[in-house]
């Protein structure tokens, strides 16, 4: 009958329309998960950025020449070239900044002044690597170094893993640095160099070109 048909096309419209609808429903609201996983997407790179242009505020590899110099000469005072010797010096200033900055972490965690710990944090962390130190009979060069650099870290860091790595790359940078430093300059004092020539401009020529290369090396990485 012509009801009947009628009928029967109306619903076979409504039945095709149905499942457009649905898939369209569909599309919108997956394109609204993928708008907020992108959205999600862009705000972790920008804060990986801007983390990273925080911590590259600081002019690392100056700040390893600067002290790898320093702890070069007073070493080659107290001894001469030796691979072990440096390793232990700087493995035993990576253990002393961990253990203090550990130390300064737990602090912040369960103490209820944590804004007053933040203020004086400087002198907190001067006080443990002190007193570290002392324990190891270190000189006041390594104290200095110590207390320094890991208050920059944590300046500039936030989190316990993210500076501890920073304060490992660190401490890489200070031992290839003696190393070659101290190499090159043992070359240079074996060598038919004219001994005019092998006093202080000599030696910071060389950290200067070591400094270099190694700036080149953390962009690279970094």
């Amino acid at each position: 009958s012509p009801g009947f048909c009628f009928f029967s096309v109306v619903s076979g419209r409504i039945s095709l329309e149905k499942p457009a609808g649905a898939k369209r429903v569909k599309r919108e609201r997956g394109a609204a998960a993928n708008g907020i996983a992108d959205g999600r997407g862009h705000d972790k790179c920008r804060r990986s950025r801007e983390r990273k242009g925080k911590i590259m505020r600081v002019p690392w590899p100056w700040v390893i020449a600067i002290f790898g110099f320093l702890l070069s000469i007073r070493g080659e005072q107290k001894r001469g070239f030796s691979l072990v010797a440096i390793w232990r010096e700087t493995l035993d200033l990576f253990l002393t900044q961990i253990l203090a900055m550990t130390l300064y972490h737990s602090f912040l965690r369960w103490s209820t002044a944590t804004s007053v710990i933040e203020e004086f944090g400087f002198l907190i962390l001067w006080m443990l690597i002190y007193l570290i130190a002392k324990y190891q009979k270190k000189p006041d060069l390594f104290l200095i170094t110590a207390v320094l650099i890991t208050h920059a870290v944590v300046q500039v860091c936030e989190g316990w893993l993210i500076q501890s790595s920073l304060l490992l790359v660190i401490a890489s940078g200070l031992f290839i640095f003696q190393a070659a430093f101290k190499g090159l300059k043992r070359a240079i004092l074996f060598s038919g160099i004219p001994p005019a020539m092998k006093g202080w401009p000599v030696l910071c020529l060389i950290a200067f070109c070591i400094s270099v290369v190694m700036s080149g090396i953390l962009d690279i990485l970094f």
